[in-house]
């Protein structure tokens, strides 16, 4: 430290002892941009300023004070008052021959409230013209409470890049003011305390930033406002993130981000969220922002979370970002190509994940737009307070409580309200899993402590029933069945893996099957496996008659997948069965059956035939019975050519001719079953020749009659007693009755083949 620096500290030192410590949230309400543009945060939507005095493209900043009433302002190489006046020695802070690349930054005295620093940077081709990091200081008590620049251009480090950003210490009661060196890697974190600025910390770590061939290309760093991290982009190039320790100063924890930045970037006001002025696609002039989610801390997870939130106008670019006192990002639209006047763009809802976040392009109107920069703030006093935010879990799942904009911690105790506490190192306690046994409210205590000293946070945390989901066992479905699904929790939201978003659904297709039921506060998921199967073929044929065994087999193909069952028991693909009756067959594969039944009659006729081989006599009736079982029909043949059906079992049949005779008897039942017997019938040859004919027509002897039943060719020749013939017929059916003849004795001649046949006949009448 110089001994300009040393002689102004030994003058104030016991005036800070006297003073206290406050920060006030609304110190940043009042905007005053670059080239006559100002905004006032108190009014929605935020107010057009154009009474104040002109700057140049640089990086002003403002102060208010508690109620956002405006204290002064600067420019980089000047201050001016609440009334728009240059305060009392409150020009040449700024010698540099380009003040657009300058920044400017006001920090209150954490001594006395009526002090404040105005830290500058600025950057100079020529190392000689660069003043590096130097300072003045403000008295608000001064000029008549207008307030006067008491001490100017106090130089406390050479030769700096234009990259600075304020953050409060934590002990929430001095500051760090925190830049970056020219050409080099290393970061410088000075301590802003009641006694004074402190020497750096300096901290060599990540890229390089400013070079000769980027002199004036846009860079911007931001510190988060709970002070953990710091985000550096320069135009064109990636963004870098690094981890802040607001205890010690030190800069930690070097990642490169996967996104091409338009030079701007900026936290969300919780901290959790980044946002990088980027372009979109990539190469193109049409620029936009990006978001990443920094919770995490891990490179990979960051990475993986950028989206783009929104596009500028074709010609536009979005440029540096700014957190402003009304919880919304600002970037600067810049006019690259085309016509017009650019308002900046908006991002409404910072510290929602993703496209929730509301961007919006020339979302702040403003008479002039364009804007380039903005002003420059102490970074903390847009975060949010430290706090729990209020969860919701589900009894038996592990519900997760995270801190936010909670700043720097040696470590932290959580107690968790139902008699579980914990402690954890502050790298890994921000977020924390805790299972509830039990539904209910619960208080939530976090304390974070710094040394010896400790800060509490308090919050609740509801417990509810999880989700039950029972899809049941893994199912077995026959193919073209459905299976109905029901995953319970009426009112819920339910995403199948088919992609339906009801409570029901119907499959009928092998897949596995899951569905995640969330009821708003906890997911609960189940899967159920679904096999398909074909139904078995069972195919037993057509109702069966058996007439000729007196037992069979019923079979169907077999394979080892399948289950049988008969109604008889059996558990084969065949059974053997010897009785009438119905059979059925149930084939199953798991839920998938299939049956067939066939009625089965056995109808075998077993009878018996009086007799098989019989002699008749002439003139003798044969007489045949067949007795069996079930017989409903008797087919006799003779074997004469005459032939008889009946229902009844017994025949009478006459044979006219001798012979020997094959006959058989055809018996039937109701089944259409057959049986058949052979009987032989034997008929002897039988001739008789009568000798006596009365002609008196008494039916007795009244023709000439011979009896023949054998097969010869006969002719019957009759004479009277002279010889002479009278009478002759080559049938024997053709009798001779004496007519026209006397009585009297009368010969006949028989001829029978080679054979003859002589005798008389003695006629009466």
């Amino acid at each position: 430290m110089n001994s300009t620096v040393k002689y102004f500290f030994a003058l104030i030192l016991v005036h800070l002892m006297l003073k206290s410590f406050a920060q006030e949230s609304k110190e940043g309400s009042i905007w005053y941009f670059d080239y006559n543009k100002g905004v006032d945060f108190k009014f929605t939507p935020p107010k057009f300023l154009p009474d104040f005095r002109y700057f140049v493209s640089s990086h002003p900043s403002t102060i208010c004070d508690s109620s956002g009433n405006l204290l002064f302002y600067t420019s980089g190489d000047s201050a001016w008052n609440r009334n728009h006046k240059p305060m009392p020695n409150g020009f040449g802070f700024n010698t540099s021959n380009t003040p657009i690349y300058s920044t400017s930054v006001i920090v209150p005295h954490p001594g006395d409230a009526q002090l404040y620093y105005i830290f500058n940077t600025n950057q100079e081709r020529s190392q000689a013209q660069q003043l590096g990091l130097h300072y003045s200081v403000v008295d608000m008590s001064a000029d008549d409470g207008m307030g006067a620049v008491i001490f100017k251009k106090l130089n406390f480090m050479p030769i700096v890049s234009p990259l600075m950003s304020v953050t409060v210490h934590a002990d929430d009661k001095s500051y760090w003011v925190i830049t970056h060196g020219w050409a080099d890697n290393k970061f410088y974190a000075v301590h802003v305390t009641e006694s004074g600025v402190d020497e750096p910390i300096v901290s060599a770590i990540g890229n390089h930033y400013g070079n000769q061939d980027n002199l004036y290309v846009p860079m911007q760093m931001k510190v988060s406002p709970d002070g953990t991290k710091i985000g550096v982009v320069v135009h064109g190039s990636s963004a870098d993130l690094y981890d802040f320790n607001a205890n010690n100063g030190s800069v930690s924890n070097f990642r490169r981000l996967e996104v091409l930045s338009t030079g701007g970037i900026e936290f969300s006001p919780n901290s959790e969220l980044l946002y990088v002025s980027a372009y979109f696609p990539k190469g193109r002039i049409i620029g936009g922002i990006s978001q990443l989610d920094v919770s995490s801390g891990l490179l990979e997870e960051i990475n993986a979370s950028q989206i783009s939130v929104g596009n500028s106008w074709q010609g536009e670019q979005t440029g540096e970002l700014q957190l402003a006192p009304n919880g919304k990002i600002y970037g600067g639209n810049i006019l690259v190509g085309g016509q017009g006047d650019p308002n900046p763009n908006v991002v409404s809802d910072p510290n929602i994940k993703g496209l929730g976040c509301n961007f919006a392009d020339n979302g702040l109107l403003l008479p002039r737009g364009n804007i380039q920069r903005f002003p420059l703030s102490v970074q903390s006093i847009f975060r949010e307070s430290p706090s729990v935010p209020r969860a919701k879990g589900c009894k038996g799942i592990p519900i997760q409580i995270r801190v936010t904009s909670l700043g720097y911690a040696d470590s932290l105790q959580w107690d968790f309200g139902d008699g579980f506490q914990n402690s954890f190192p502050y790298a890994s306690g921000k977020i924390v899993n805790h299972v509830y046994a039990q539904t209910g409210e619960y208080t939530v205590k976090v304390k974070k402590y710094i040394g010896n000293l400790s800060r509490e946070i308090i919050s609740k945390v509801s417990i509810i029933e999880r989700p039950l989901v029972n899809l049941g066992e893994d199912t077995i479905l026959c193919r073209s069945d459905e299976l109905l699904l029901d995953a319970g929790n009426s009112g819920a939201n339910f995403k199948w893996s088919t992609g339906e978003t009801t409570q029901q659904i119907q499959v009928s297709d092998e897949n596995q099957y899951n569905v995640v039921v969330d009821n708003g506060v906890c997911q609960t998921s189940d899967v159920i496996s679904v096999v398909v199967y074909d139904y078995p073929i069972v195919e037993l044929g057509l109702d069966k008659v058996i007439c000729d065994n007196d037992s069979i087999t019923l079979t169907v193909p077999f394979d080892e997948h399948f289950k049988y069952q008969w109604t008889s028991g059996s558990t084969l693909p065949e059974i053997s069965i010897r009785e009438s009756g119905l059979y059925e067959l149930s084939v199953s594969r798991g839920r998938c059956v299939a049956k067939d039944e066939v009625n089965v009659q056995f109808g075998q006729i077993i009878f018996s035939l009086s007799g098989t081989e019989i002699e008749v006599q002439f003139g003798e009736e044969l007489n045949l019975e067949a007795i069996g079982t079930n017989i409903e029909e008797w087919a006799w043949n003779f074997g004469d050519g005459l032939s008889e059906e009946t229902t009844l079992p017994s025949v009478k049949h006459d044979y006219l001719k001798s012979g020997d005779y094959k006959g058989q008897v055809i018996v039937s039942n109701q089944y259409g079953c057959s049986a058949s017997s052979f009987f032989h019938v034997v008929v002897p040859e039988h001739l008789f020749i009568s000798n006596v004919l009365t002609a008196n027509n008494d039916n007795i002897n009244d023709f000439f009659e011979i009896e023949y039943n054998g097969h010869k060719q006969t002719m019957l020749l009759i004479f009277d007693r002279w010889g002479k013939m009278i009478f002759s017929s080559q049938s024997l059916q053709n009798k001779w009755s004496a007519e026209g003849s006397d009585a009297g004795i009368y010969f006949y001649q028989l001829k029978m083949g080679q054979l003859s046949h002589k005798g008389w006949i003695q006629v009466i009448k």
